[in-house]
């Protein structure tokens, strides 16, 4: 997985998850 595919991951994951917004900015 390139950084472009762990970012957006991380991205939809945060939105999803409003609570991860404190682990991901």
């Amino acid at each position: 997985m390139d950084r472009a595919s762990l970012h957006a991951s991380a991205h939809r994951i945060a939105l999803s998850y409003p609570f991860t917004e404190h682990c991901w900015p």
